[in-house]
């Protein structure tokens, strides 16, 4: 079906619904997006907008918003990430990856997607493939302290212990009230069960101790 190009006054009006959103104004965003959408449903980004807005615990409905966004702009990167995520907080890890799969063939260097499938690939124990996707995330600048944490799992479960002890330390020093210890702990324990004792233990004594130490003062993972 040819889709028919939105005009000047739904492209505003769409615009005023982002500026609701970005205020917090949930309740504003959708009196702008019902009217919109019930005169276009051309307008990928209106429907991926109300599936931002909507009510997570609403899980069919969000879905159905996602995949209609995406039905209607396919060449949306942003959309095809919505999407993922959406997948990924239900559970539904290999849908969600094919989506955020979508979503970097459309946009190679979309941060926040590359991060998404970096934590996909890891929670599915491809852990080469998720090193590389957050080795990709790194070369774009400064990443947040989670693709430090999710390389630095992998890496232990890939049987390198130095390269992962400099990622977990680079997470350590951006947020180390953040990586909880206890957490820290169980990661390597988990990661590395079928490594040596010893050297894990001593990892983890090390780690512990940075944990202490005031923030920025540990050194950083180097980005490939």
């Amino acid at each position: 079906m040819t889709q028919t190009a939105p005009s000047a006054d739904q492209v505003g009006r769409l615009d005023l619904a982002y500026e609701a959103h970005r205020r917090g104004d949930r309740e504003g965003a959708l009196a702008i997006l019902d009217p919109l959408l019930l005169e276009t449903a051309d307008l990928g980004r209106a429907w991926m907008l109300k599936g931002v807005v909507t009510d997570p615990a609403d899980f069919a409905l969000q879905l159905a918003l996602f995949e209609q966004a995406v039905a209607a702009s396919p060449g949306d990167a942003e959309a095809w990430h919505n999407l993922g995520v959406c997948l990924a907080y239900a559970g539904r890890w290999r849908h969600a990856a094919a989506a955020t799969r979508r979503a970097l063939a459309i946009d190679p260097v979309h941060p926040e997607a590359l991060a998404n499938a970096c934590e996909l690939e890891r929670l599915m124990g491809d852990y080469e493939q998720a090193v590389a996707l957050a080795d990709r995330r790194l070369r774009l600048g400064e990443a947040p302290w989670e693709i430090h944490l999710r390389r630095g799992v992998c890496l232990i479960a890939l049987g390198r212990p130095e390269e992962a002890e400099l990622a977990l330390q680079a997470a350590i020093a951006r947020a180390p009230a953040s990586v909880a210890a206890g957490d820290l702990v169980d990661l390597i324990r988990r990661g590395g069960a079928n490594g040596p004792p010893d050297q894990l233990e001593a990892m983890i004594a090390r780690l512990s101790a940075a944990r202490r130490r005031p923030a920025g003062s540990l050194a950083e993972s180097a980005a490939p």
